[in-house]
């Protein structure tokens, strides 16, 4: 169901950020990668840890990621520009 969402929301994703194909591809296909590596880990970790307490922590990182990826302007990370000395 997750990546049918991706899928949905691709078009206004493409017009909101203009990314080129390759970051978009890029964009699509970390999503798919991310969600499965993470799928096993956070099941092992909520059998050790509890399954409470890992997916109240998992929401609340999804939330931040989803209000961080809301103030997005581009497709790209911009890193900050650190003054140089002269």
């Amino acid at each position: 169901m997750d990546m049918s969402v991706m899928f949905v929301t691709l078009p206004s994703l493409s017009a909101g950020i203009r990314p080129s194909s390759s970051q978009l591809l890029w964009i699509m296909d970390s999503y798919g990668f991310l969600l499965a590596g993470l799928l096993v880990t956070m099941g092992t970790l909520g059998d050790r840890v509890g399954r409470r307490r890992v997916l109240l922590t998992g929401a609340a990182a999804f939330g931040l990621a989803s209000a961080l990826a809301a103030f997005s302007t581009g497709p790209e990370y911009d890193r900050p520009r650190w003054p140089t000395l002269r």
